[in-house]
C-alpha cells in the first residue's frame, strides 16, 4: 500500500473504549483517545493496517538517515512478502485473515527505536514485531518495551552474540544466525594470512588489528573473533605469536571514523577485523592512501557488505588486494532463495540492482514464518500465542514447506490443525533453538567485490565458506569457496588433498 496521505495525521481525538469506537486507520489508546496508527515515524502501512479483516503485525528499521537502504530494500522484501500471502488468501489456518504491517523507522538509533516500539505496542497492539535490525536497538528494545509487554521480536540481522543471553520469556527470535558462526569463519581462515605475514617476516610476532563500531555487534563480533581465533593457532603456538591491538570507534561520529585508518596504520597490523557498517566504506576508502596498509589482509563481515561499499573504490589499485567479506547466507546454493531473489528482482530491481541486498532474505522469511504461527492461533494473537506458534516451524518431523506463495495453504492449514513444519526459507531452513530463539544452523557466504570497469563494483559470492549445525558446531569448512577458487582448476600440486583440494600448506 505505502505510505499514506499526511492528512492521516490529523485524527480528532474522541473518548473510546477499544478500537471499534474509532474511525479507519485510528486506534484507542491506553487513555481513551482515538490516536493515528499512521504517524511521522510510523508512516508506511503494507496492507490494511487496522483493518479487522488483517492481523496487524509491526516492523522496525532505519527508513532515513546514514542506513536507510538497508532498510528500505528490507521493507522491500516484507512487503513482498505480505502482498504474496495475502494474493493467496491471506493467512490460513485458524486466521483466515489478511495480514498488515506497520513500518516505523528507527534510524539504527535506541531510543528512536524504542519510541516506535512504544507506539506498536501501546497504540497499534501488534503481538509480533519484524527487527530491529541492528542489535544495539534490539536489545533496548527487547528489555524496556517488548518483553514487558509479552510482544514477540523477530529480528532479521541483529546478530550479537549478547541477545541470546536476554531474559525474554521466549519473546525474541532471530532468522539472523548470532556472530558466533561468522566469527568462528574469519577467525579460522585468517590463519592462513598470519602464516604467510610469519613467512615473509621471518618472525612468529603477528599483529591482529581488532577495529570495531564500539556496541554490542562491533564489540561482540570482534571478543568473539579473537577468542576463537586464539583457540585455532594453539597448533601453531610456535610459529606464530599473535597479539591483538584494539580500535574501537564510534560509527555515528563522522570524525571517529576518519581518524580510524590512521589509527590502524600505527599498528603495523598483519590481518584486520573491520566489524561496522556504512561507514567502514570510508575507512576502507582510504586504505589505497595508506602504504603500510596496502598488502594487509582485511576481514569483513555482514555490516559491511553495503551500497557505500560498492562505490568505495575509484579503480582496482584502490581496493584492498586481499578483502575477506562474510555474511550468514545460503544463497549460493538455494533453490528457495533463488526462487525469492526472482520475485524481488521483478518487483524491485528496475534494472538497478543486480541481486537482493544483504538480509532482504531473512526479513522475507521471518514474514513469513510469522505468519504460519499465526495461523495457529484463534482469535487475536498475543505474543506468547505467536511465540509458542514459532516453535513449531523447525521440527525435523515436521511437514517440509517453503516460504513463498506455492505452500502458504499447506503449511497454515498444518499449523491450525495443531501440527508442525519444517520451514525451508529463503535464508536457510528454520532450525530454531527451543531455549534461545536462535538459528543452530547457518551457512557462511565468502565474497568479494570484482571490478566491471572503472567505479564499478558488483558483489561477487563466492560459495559457502562454512556450514554450522547443531551436529557439527565446529562447523566444516571450503577452502575453495574460501579462496574463491575453484577445485578443478587449481592445478598446483603443493596445495590441498583430495579431501580439501584448496586447503593451503601448514594451515590446521
Amino acid at each position: 500500500m505505502g505510505s499514506l496521505p499526511s492528512c492521516s495525521l490529523l485524527l480528532a481525538s474522541r473518548d473510546c473504549e477499544d478500537n471499534s469506537d474509532c474511525s479507519a486507520g485510528a486506534a484507542c489508546s491506553a487513555d481513551g483517545l482515538c490516536v493515528a496508527m499512521v504517524t511521522e515515524q510510523c508512516d508506511y502501512a503494507i496492507g490494511e493496517v487496522g483493518d479487522p479483516g488483517s492481523v496487524t503485525l509491526g516492523a522496525l528499521m532505519p527508513t532515513v538517515g546514514g542506513n536507510r537502504d538497508s532498510g528500505i530494500y528490507v521493507r522491500q522484501a516484507i512487503e513482498l512478502a505480505v502482498n504474496q500471502i495475502n494474493s493467496a488468501g491471506g493467512v490460513g489456518g485458524l486466521q483466515e485473515r489478511n495480514l498488515a504491517v506497520l513500518v516505523c523507522n528507527d534510524g539504527g538509533d535506541a531510543e528512536l527505536g524504542k519510541e516506535g516500539a512504544r507506539h506498536l505496542v501501546d497504540t497499534v497492539g501488534v503481538p509480533a514485531i519484524i527487527g530491529p535490525g541492528f542489535s544495539r536497538v534490539l536489545i533496548d528494545v527487547a528489555e524496556e518495551v517488548t518483553i514487558p509487554a509479552g510482544v514477540v521480536l523477530v529480528s532479521h540481522s541483529a546478530t550479537a552474540v549478547e541477545i541470546r543471553g536476554l531474559e525474554d520469556d521466549d519473546l525474541v527470535w532471530r532468522t539472523a544466525p548470532p556472530d558466533t558462526f561468522q566469527g568462528d569463519t574469519i577467525a579460522y581462515f585468517s590463519t592462513y594470512p598470519l602464516l604467510l605475514a610469519a613467512q615473509s617476516s621471518a618472525s612468529p610476532d603477528v599483529t591482529v588489528a581488532l577495529v570495531f563500531a564500539e556496541d554490542a555487534y562491533g564489540r561482540g563480533l570482534a571478543t568473539h573473533y579473537r577468542s576463537q581465533l586464539s583457540a585455532y593457532l594453539l597448533p601453531l603456538s610456535g610459529q606464530l605469536v599473535p597479539s591483538f591491538p584494539e580500535v574501537p570507534y564510534d560509527s555515528t561520529d563522522p570524525s571517529s571514523v576518519a581518524e580510524v585508518a590512521t589509527r590502524i596504520s600505527e599498528l603495523s597490523p598483519d590481518v584486520v577485523i573491520l566489524v561496522g557498517y556504512e561507514e567502514a566504506a570510508d575507512i576502507l576508502g582510504s586504505v589505497s592512501q595508506i602504504a603500510n596498509l596496502q598488502d594487509v589482509a582485511w576481514f569483513v563481515p555482514d555490516g559491511v557488505r553495503t551500497e557505500a561499499l560498492r562505490i568505495a573504490f575509484s579503480q582496482e589499485s584502490d581496493k584492498p588486494e586481499f578483502l575477506f567479506g562474510t555474511a550468514p547466507s545460503s544463497r549460493t546454493d538455494s533453490v528457495v532463495f533463488q526462487a525469492f531473489s526472482d520475485e524481488y528482482l521483478s518487483e524491485y530491481g528496475q534494472g538497478l540492482v543486480a541481486e537482493p541486498q544483504t538480509w532482504t532474505e531473512h526479513a522475507y522469511d521471518a514474514t513469513y514464518l510469522l505468519a504460519f504461527a499465526l495461523a495457529s492461533v484463534d482469535g487475536e494473537p498475543t505474543g506468547q500465542q505467536v511465540a509458542a506458534g514459532l516453535s513449531r516451524l523447525s521440527d525435523p518431523e515436521g511437514s517440509a514447506v517453503s516460504v513463498g506463495r506455492d505452500f502458504l495453504v499447506s503449511a497454515t492449514t498444518v499449523m491450525g490443525q495443531g501440527g508442525t513444519l519444517l520451514v525451508h526459507g529463503a535464508s536457510g531452513t528454520a532450525s530454531f533453538d527451543p531455549t534461545t530463539g536462535d538459528p543452530q544452523n547457518a551457512d557462511i557466504l565468502r565474497w568479494d567485490l570484482r571490478s566491471e570497469g572503472p567505479g564499478n563494483w558488483v558483489y561477487e559470492d563466492c560459495g559457502t565458506a562454512s556450514s554450522y549445525s547443531a551436529e557439527q558446531p565446529l562447523g566444516s569448512p571450503d577452502w575453495c569457496a574460501a579462496l574463491c577458487a575453484s577445485s578443478a582448476g587449481d592445478d598446483d600440486d603443493s596445495a590441498g588433498s583430495d579431501e580439501e583440494p584448496c586447503k593451503p600448506d601448514g594451515v590446521p
